[in-house]
């Protein structure tokens, strides 16, 4: 007859592994639990890791630089029919250029959308040295993600603007200020740009409201 023996060493190798595999398995890990899926009051943010990848990756935020962002574009786009609310990121250098960014996203389970009682820009500007979110040399300081709420520009009520904040990895954030809806062409970039019709400081018909019109 053949014995079976069992060796208590090996068995308890084994499932030392089939345990740690099951932590894994079960337990996500804590990077995952730094993304932000929903937040009370926030609509929609801008992660840490997007800003790496399509601007400090590729020198845009290196300091002396002819190709160095010196502000955010937000762009928001409204569809009434769909009721989809759309909204972009882009940066502009100091020479004007435009370098391509990414689509924000709308955080899970928010009922993000457009202030109804106004109306959208063209563009929402600013100053990315005023975030506080690079080093001098032009890499990125430790923090989880920006965040971007809808809101109405002070000076104009009837205009949409982003309120700003910078949220830490400890999830405790710094509140950065509102974007400058543009137009008004004073506020855009450049100042009273060419393209901005009329001539500052007036708004005129490149404005859509919250309808989509």
């Amino acid at each position: 007859m053949k014995k079976i023996i069992f060796s208590f060493k090996k068995d308890l190798t084994f499932y030392f592994i089939l345990f740690s595999f099951l932590l894994i398995a079960f337990f996500p890990s804590c990077k995952n639990e730094e993304k932000p899926k929903e937040i009370a009051g926030v609509c929609a943010v801008l992660l840490n890791d997007d800003i790496q990848k399509n601007w400090v990756d590729k020198d845009f935020t290196k300091p002396n630089s002819n190709n160095q962002i010196t502000t955010l574009d937000v762009i928001a786009f409204y569809n009434s029919i769909s009721s989809e609310f759309t909204i972009y990121i882009q940066g502009v250098t100091k020479n004007g250029d435009i370098v391509p960014g990414s689509e924000i996203k709308i955080l899970e389970g928010t009922s993000c959308s457009p202030i109804r009682s106004a109306s959208i820009p063209q563009h929402n500007y600013y100053k990315i040295a005023d975030l506080d979110i690079l080093e001098k040399d032009g890499k990125l300081k430790s923090f989880n993600y920006i965040s971007f709420t809808p809101s109405l520009y002070a000076s104009e009520k009837y205009l949409m603007n982003f309120e700003l904040s910078v949220v830490l990895n400890d999830r405790t954030s710094s509140m950065k200020g509102g974007t400058l809806p543009c137009p008004p062409c004073i506020n855009c970039e450049p100042s009273c740009a060419t393209w901005c019709t009329p001539p500052c400081p007036n708004i005129d018909s490149t404005i859509t409201d919250s309808t989509g019109n």
